[in-house]
């Protein structure tokens, strides 16, 4: 029950602080976003990315998928006929602590990265337009509402040249990694979750690292779903393994479906490098 009221506690701090983005002037908005695209053409039947590029003033923030006790995670909806549009690939966040409360999100710049898949009847020489709504909220002592609407046009080639290579593969660095990817490999040998001797999921995952060492600086970022919560999350590690325990307190086990939620492990590599490894589990509804 304390755990409940605190989250009820801080999301009236956070409601009570949150002002429209018309409340500022145009030069005084804390993030100025813009949507790019990784190609100058679409090719018909092939892909390429977009990327919502958000630049922060210092000392404000955005939010990730699960931006934590309270806020608000970037969005943007994409409407483009011939197109199909994937949702956004987020970053590794940052964890940021205030008033006691945990958030996750980004500080002074992040690419949104969207990939896009082009429809095989689409012919060269067209253009085809996207239009885009993208939503997002900034917070410092106070919290901002942004939106913005975007009209991208390109041409349909039949072949595409890269462009803003540099900022993409920059961005594309920081997605979180599958484990059981080729790049995932070559930190994690295996990613497990424990189970009872009926086969029923418990609130444990062992990693086992591929170089038989577990990396210094390691950390936890679930994505709880809306009818549970995470909490009391512990790291240990022995030998080539490090387990992660967590209490999962459901909420609406009626809401829980297939009880899948996702997560990022984060962890510094030797040369500094932060990576992050997908971790899909599943909660067992309680009995």
């Amino acid at each position: 029950m304390r755990s409940v009221l605190s989250v009820l506690l801080v999301l009236i701090i956070y409601v009570s602080s949150v002002r429209g983005a018309d409340s500022f002037g145009e030069e005084a908005q804390p993030v100025t976003a813009t949507l790019l695209a990784d190609v100058d053409a679409v090719v018909p039947g092939e892909s390429f990315t977009l990327g919502l590029h958000l630049k922060i003033k210092p000392h404000w923030h955005t939010y990730w998928i699960h931006p934590g006790v309270a806020g608000m995670p970037t969005s943007i909806k994409i409407d483009a006929p011939g197109l199909k549009v994937q949702p956004i690939a987020w970053p590794i966040p940052k964890r940021m602590t205030a008033n006691g409360f945990t958030s996750f999100g980004y500080e002074n710049e992040v690419l949104h990265l969207i990939k896009v898949t082009a429809s095989k009847d689409i012919q060269p020489g067209q253009s085809i337009t996207l239009d885009a709504k993208a939503q997002w909220l900034a917070c410092k002592e106070n919290c901002v509402e942004g939106k913005k609407q975007f009209k991208l046009q390109l041409p349909v080639r039949e072949k595409a040249n890269a462009v803003n290579k540099k900022l993409f593969d920059l961005w594309r660095s920081t997605i979180p990694l599958k484990a059981d990817s080729k790049a995932g490999a070559k930190y994690v040998a295996g990613l497990k979750q424990v189970t009872d001797k009926q086969g029923v999921p418990l609130s444990q995952f062992k990693v086992t690292w591929k170089n038989g060492k577990p990396p210094a600086q390691l950390a936890w970022y679930p994505v709880p779903i809306q009818a549970l919560a995470i909490e009391k999350i512990k790291l240990s590690s022995a030998g080539g393994i490090t387990q992660v325990a967590f209490h999962a307190e459901v909420f609406s086990p009626e809401e829980l479906g297939d009880g899948v939620i996702g997560g990022v492990l984060v962890f510094k590599t030797s040369t500094g490098q932060t990576i992050g490894i997908h971790t899909p589990l599943r909660i067992a509804k309680p009995k």
